[in-house]
């Protein structure tokens, strides 16, 4: 019986840490994509409505 569980488990655990593997890189790419989503969408408010940048009418302050 111990003879069974044990040449089964090694393969199980390879088995569940492949898929685990393999839905973290899934995972890291589901929040990359996120990412550049929103830096767009943050570079698109920015040129879109700049007195929320600069409190000044998104007029640049001047350096006197």
């Amino acid at each position: 019986m111990t003879d069974v569980v044990a040449s089964v488990l090694p393969k199980t655990i390879q088995e569940v840490g492949a898929i685990a593997g393999i839905v973290s890189c899934v995972l890291v790419l589901v929040l990359l994509v996120l990412y550049v989503i929103r830096a767009i969408e943050i570079h698109k408010l920015r040129k879109s409505m700049p007195f929320l940048v600069n409190p000044q009418n998104g007029k640049p302050e001047s350096g006197d």
